[in-house]
C-alpha cells in the first residue's frame, strides 16, 4: 500500500495524491482518488470501504514509512483486528516493489489517456479495470480471473480496451492538429502583423472567406443532390420492380399466344387440306359437267339435223334437254305404233305367205313390201315431230300421226 502524490495542480474535486493498494497473491489493484494531506482515519475508511470490504482483513500489510501509516491509530488497528503491518526499509524500496512497479504502469496509463491533467481522478476506474484485465507475467493470468475466477463483463472491458485506443489514436491526431494549428497561428499572426503593408494578403483573406461561404453553399446543395439522388434511385428501383413485372406478364402473353397461334397454323393446314380435296373434287365435278353439257348439246344438235322446224339455239342444258326428252318421247312413242302396224301386217302376210310361196323368194318380197310399208308410214309423221311439240304425242293428242 502506497501513495502517489502529490500531484499539481488539484483536480476540481480537490484530490491531488492516489492511494495505491496492491494484493501480493493475485496482483489485483485498487486505485483511489484522495486528497495529499488526508489523516490516518481517513485512510482506514477508505481501506475499509474499498478493500476490507470486498476482500475481507488482509493477514499482512507492507508499506513505507509514512508518517500515516506509523502513527498510534494505525498501530492500534492492527492489534484490534489482529494484522500485521510491515513497514520496507529505509533506502530500500524494492521491499513494496510489488507497489512501485504498479505506480509505475498507473503513471504510464494515465499518461496515455487523460487529456485533461485536472481530469485524470475521472479516470481511474477505467484505469483499474485496464490494470487487472491485463496478464501479469509473475501469475500467467490477468489479476481478475486469479481473484474471480473469471473476467467480469468481458464484452465491457474488451469496449473499454477499444475505447482506450480510438482514444489514444486520437490523442495523437489531435496533438498533431494542435501543433499544426500553433505553427499556423505563429504565421497567421506574423502576417498581420504586416497586413497593412501588403493589400494582397487582405485580398487573398478576402478571397478565402469568399471561397469558404461558397464551399458551405456547395456542400449545402451537394447535400441537396444526394438526397435527390436517393430519392430518384428508389423511384427508379419501383419503376424498375414494376417494368419487370409488366414483362414478365407480357412474355405469359406472348407464350399463350404463340400456342394459340401454332394451334391456328394447325387448323390452318386442316382447312387447307379440306381446301384441296374440295377443289380437286370440284375440277371432276366441274369436268364431269363439261362433259354432260357437251354430250348434251352433241346430243340437241343432232337432234335439230334430225327435226324439220327450226329451233333457237338453246345455250341452257336443261333447256336443251327438254327439248331432246320431248324428240325421244315422240320418236318411242312412233317406234311403238310402228311396232304395232308391222306387227299386224307381219301377222296378215305371214299366214298368205306360208300358204300360198313357201318357198325362199317369196319371204324376200314379202320383207321388201314391209320396208315400203315402213317407208310410207314414217314419213307423214315426220312433220307432227318436226312441229316442236314437246309433249309426248299419244293417240289422244291429236297429232299428225294420229
Amino acid at each position: 500500500m502506497d501513495f502517489i502524490g502529490p500531484l499539481r495542480p488539484p483536480t476540481p474535486r480537490g484530490h491531488d495524491a492516489i492511494l495505491v493498494v496492491v494484493d501480493r497473491f493475485t496482483k489485483r489493484a485498487r486505485f483511489v482518488p484522495c486528497r495529499y494531506a488526508i489523516s490516518a482515519r481517513g485512510v482506514a475508511d477508505i481501506v475499509f470501504d474499498r478493500v476490507v470490504r470486498d476482500h475481507d482483513l488482509p493477514l499482512s500489510i507492507i508499506s513505507d514509512r509514512d508518517p500515516r501509516f506509523t502513527n498510534r491509530f494505525w498501530r492500534r488497528l492492527h492489534e484490534v483486528y489482529g494484522t500485521q503491518f510491515r513497514f520496507s526499509s529505509s533506502y530500500h524500496p524494492q521491499t513494496d516493489g510489488q507497489t512501485e512497479i504498479t505506480n509505475r504502469t498507473l503513471g504510464d496509463i494515465l499518461r496515455k489517456i487523460v487529456r485533461d491533467n485536472q481530469q485524470w481522478d475521472l479516470h481511474l476506474a477505467h484505469a483499474e479495470i485496464a490494470y487487472n484485465h491485463a496478464v501479469s507475467p509473475a501469475t500467467g493470468m490477468s489479476p481478475y480471473y486469479c481473484d474471480l475466477g473469471y473476467h467480469p463483463r468481458e464484452a465491457e472491458i474488451e469496449k473499454l480496451q477499444a475505447t482506450f485506443e480510438e482514444l489514444q489514436k486520437e490523442k495523437v491526431m489531435t496533438s498533431s492538429i494542435l501543433e499544426k494549428n500553433m505553427q499556423f497561428q505563429k504565421y497567421l499572426e506574423t502576417v498581420l502583423e504586416f497586413a497593412d503593408e501588403y493589400h494582397e494578403i487582405n485580398d487573398l483573406l478576402m478571397r478565402y472567406a469568399t471561397l469558404e461561404a461558397t464551399n458551405g453553399d456547395l456542400k449545402q446543395h451537394a447535400q441537396l443532390c444526394a438526397e435527390k439522388n436517393e430519392v430518384t434511385r428508389a423511384d427508379l428501383q419501383t419503376y424498375s420492380k414494376m417494368k419487370t413485372n409488366e414483362i414478365l406478364n407480357l412474355n405469359n402473353e406472348v407464350s399463350q399466344l404463340k400456342k394459340d397461334f401454332e394451334q391456328y397454323e394447325r387448323d390452318a393446314l386442316a382447312l387447307q387440306t379440306k381446301l384441296d380435296y374440295t377443289l380437286q373434287n370440284a375440277g371432276y365435278k366441274t369436268l364431269q359437267h363439261g362433259q354432260v353439257c357437251m354430250a348434251v348439246d352433241n346430243i340437241f344438235a343432232r337432234c335439230s339435223q334430225r327435226s324439220r322446224v327450226s329451233r333457237p339455239p338453246y345455250s341452257a342444258p336443261l333447256e336443251q334437254l327438254t327439248v331432246i326428252g320431248d324428240f325421244v318421247t315422240d320418236i318411242m312413242y312412233i317406234i311403238k305404233q310402228f311396232k304395232g302396224t308391222i306387227q299386224k301386217k307381219d301377222a296378215a302376210l305371214g299366214t298368205k305367205d306360208v300358204k300360198e310361196e313357201p318357198n325362199r323368194a317369196v319371204q324376200q318380197r314379202g320383207k321388201a313390201h314391209r320396208e315400203r310399208v315402213v317407208e310410207s308410214t314414217v314419213s307423214p309423221s315426220l312433220p307432227s315431230l318436226a312441229g316442236g311439240s314437246r309433249n309426248p304425242v299419244s293417240p289422244h293428242s291429236g297429232s299428225a300421226l294420229k
